[in-house]
């Protein structure tokens, strides 16, 4: 893909998330709004995207380069966990801060901003790769990433009933479907795939509208939110990068694997942040400014280590 093919499918993004932004402060959108439209993204246009995923699956994708793929996102994980070790001391974060600001280096918006964008700059035979790469999400974020959170003095009891969505069991389908060659039903895979495509627009509205809720003085003031986002969109891409290019041919595989890494982060962190009692003003700071500049920092990705 070009560049200009990067940017014009960003660009596109871009003006979704503006919409959704004017729509917010038009008073055609608010948070009740919000909450609804994300309850019908996650709960069916989400899992719909993602079980059309096995369609379009490339055939020469063996079972064994499946769990070579999974091995890799858990390994993502841990490059994650690693830099996310070191950001309070770099960023000189305060201690009360500090488990947020690591949660915010590991979970990025790998799913409901992932997906679109995956899809909109590889096209959808990398959305398979994206969904294997956010398997580690979904089992990770409601037990270390509330611990983060919340740290280990308030960590409730584990609720295992989180682990049961449609988007976990979309996925584990998904893999199931693969594994035992499985292709859907040809009325089932158009119905996913038409229901799947209204994810992207949707997603990208509500996260404009989502931003338009943020304010913005507390924002634009924040320096270090500017160093973390700096860090959590090109450094650690990069760092993805570097590892795992010696270990895979496949470009479309490589490009999935920076690209999702380089996410910014991720909209549940507020939710959680609200629920279990953390700093929702840093959480709404960090998805505020890393989301924006995403959307020139991903292009910047796929020109600088993709596009030569």
């Amino acid at each position: 893909m070009s560049l200009d093919a990067v940017y014009s499918q960003m660009s596109v993004l871009f003006l979704a998330i503006l919409a959704g932004y004017a729509a917010n402060k038009a008073g055609v959108l608010n948070a009740e709004a919000n909450k609804m439209v994300s309850r019908l993204i996650i709960n069916i246009t989400l899992p719909a995207l993602i079980l059309s995923s096995v369609s379009e699956k490339s055939d020469s994708t063996s079972t064994g380069e499946v769990l070579f793929i999974i091995a890799l996102a858990f390994g993502t994980y841990l490059v994650y966990g690693a830099v996310a070790f070191f950001i309070p001391k770099l960023l000189r974060v305060p201690e009360c801060d500090a488990g947020l600001y690591r949660f915010m280096t590991i979970f990025g918006n790998t799913g409901f901003m992932g997906y679109p964008v995956i899809t909109a700059i590889f096209g959808n035979g990398a959305l398979f790769y994206a969904v294997i790469f956010n398997l580690p999400f979904n089992f990770l974020v409601f037990s270390i990433g509330i611990y983060l959170v919340v740290g280990k003095e308030k960590m409730p009891k584990i609720d295992w009933k989180l682990f049961v969505t449609p988007g976990i069991a979309a996925s584990l389908l998904t893999m199931v479907f693969f594994l035992l060659n499985f292709n859907l039903p040809q009325v089932i895979a158009k119905a996913t795939t038409f229901i799947g495509q209204i994810t992207t627009p949707a997603a990208m509205l509500v996260i404009g509208s989502t931003l338009a809720l943020i304010p913005m003085k507390e924002v634009l003031t924040d320096v270090r939110i500017y160093l973390f986002s700096a860090i959590r969109l090109i450094i650690i891409p990069i760092l993805i990068w570097l590892i795992l290019r010696p270990f895979i041919t496949n470009e479309l595989l490589l490009g999935t694997a920076v690209i999702v890494s380089g996410m910014p982060v991720a909209t549940n962190t507020a939710i959680l942040c609200g629920e279990y009692g953390g700093n929702g003003q840093l959480a709404s700071s960090g998805i505020f400014v890393s989301t924006a500049a995403s959307i020139v920092t991903i292009p910047f990705l796929m020109n600088l280590l993709f596009l030569r």
